[in-house]
């Protein structure tokens, strides 16, 4: 590592285009645990509500008309997403996660469901 071979941290920082904090954070990590101690973890973050079946399903109900399941539009919209999702999975959203939602599931925006 070049800071172990006396380079200054903060040019070395500047060479990988990170910040020195960041830097201190990559060597407080190899110190600690080695090549194995840089290796990427997972975020932690709370599980979904939906589990792998259900976000199946929902993918399955996204390919339907929303008037064929009881909404009185043709298109699908954040606020029938939410109603579905509590409708058919009893689980309920926030309003501004709902596209999120739909990306990570179908990999669509939600303009662009059918």
């Amino acid at each position: 590592m070049a800071v172990v071979a006396g380079i200054k941290q903060h040019a070395v920082a500047a060479a990988l285009g990170v910040s020195p904090r960041t830097l201190r954070k990559w060597l407080h990590s190899y110190r600690r645990g080695g090549a194995r101690g840089l290796k990427r973890r997972p975020i932690p973050g709370r599980p979904s509500r939906l589990s792998p079946a259900e976000a199946r399903r929902l993918t399955r109900l996204l390919k339907r008309n929303p008037r064929a399941l009881g909404f009185p539009t043709d298109r699908w919209t954040r606020l029938t997403l939410r109603e579905l999702i509590f409708r058919e999975f009893n689980a309920c959203y926030r309003i501004d996660h709902i596209p999120h939602l739909i990306i990570r599931i179908t990999g669509k925006k939600v303009s662009q469901l059918p």
